[in-house]
């Protein structure tokens, strides 16, 4: 799994490519504003030519949907 920082936020995101649109599972160490990470993820669809989903956990909480 990569490792990413945004906005000082450090953690870690996997991607899964479809047909039709690129779906970001995103584990943070720290709660990152949710605006913020949907529009990371809205550049990563966009440099993919694919809409972005992104889900988001916080340590071993269950993933909440982005957006």
């Amino acid at each position: 799994m990569p490792t990413t920082t945004v906005s000082a936020a450090p953690g870690q995101w996997k991607r899964t490519v479809g047909d039709d649109r690129v779906t970001i599972e995103a584990t943070l160490s720290a709660p990152l504003d949710q605006e913020t990470l949907r529009a990371a993820a809205d550049r990563y669809g966009e440099f993919l030519g694919l809409p972005a989903t992104v889900t988001a956990v916080v340590g071993r909480t269950a993933p909440q949907a982005v957006g």
